[in-house]
């Protein structure tokens, strides 16, 4: 047969001690899976940014054909087409290297966030005179390094952002097992709670 607990401050002690170990592992456990989630993701990038950096004619097009509906709506509301075409190239580059910011501060430690830009520099520089010495039909422009390096502290921005948002939420202290939850928790009985009848 089983008992009830009494109200012993040590048994609640140390049913609090299990169940913060438990979320610890559990915790732990989430942290490997994100990580292997976030390394797939990186990859998938690395060789998206990759396609679009490298490749030997412009996502947009040769003279931004591609876009071309797009430069006409702007122009209709009186934006010339250069001017549009320049701010919709610019926006394009934020928006691509965002997700590589973001992934960063992912991957990276926390104490490393400092660096995202300049790693966002220098990357967009790398890609920017990879341009300019193997496709000629690219065109490298400074600007675009600057749009590239907003785009990526963008990304580590937001990512500083989420990590601090998940790491206040998981320091927040667990419930301790209240005492009805101690009392009401089965301990095997030190001693039978029956003796057997006496014979005569």
């Amino acid at each position: 047969m089983t008992a009830r607990a009494p109200h012993r401050p040590g048994h609640r002690h140390a049913l609090h001690h299990e169940h913060r170990r438990a979320l610890h592992h559990e915790h732990r456990r989430a942290l490997t899976r994100s990580k292997a989630v976030v390394i797939a993701l990186s990859a998938a990038y690395a060789v998206l940014l990759g396609v679009v950096v490298l490749s030997p004619e412009r996502i947009d097009g040769m003279h931004g054909e591609r876009i071309e509906p797009v430069l006409r709506l702007l122009a209709g509301w009186g934006v010339p087409r250069a001017a549009a075409y320049d701010v919709i190239e610019s926006a394009a580059n934020v928006v691509l290297f965002v997700p590589g910011g973001l992934l960063v501060v992912a991957l990276l430690s926390f104490r490393w966030r400092w660096w995202v830009p300049v790693l966002g520099v220098a990357i967009s520089t790398a890609a920017e005179l990879a341009q300019h010495t193997w496709l000629p039909d690219r065109v490298a422009d400074p600007r675009d390094i600057v749009a590239d390096a907003v785009g990526f502290t963008l990304g580590g921005v937001i990512g500083v952002l989420i990590g601090v948002a998940l790491h206040r939420r998981h320091a927040r202290p667990s419930p301790a097992p209240s005492a009805d939850q101690a009392a009401t928790t089965p301990v095997p009985s030190s001693t039978s709670s029956t003796t057997p009848s006496s014979t005569r």
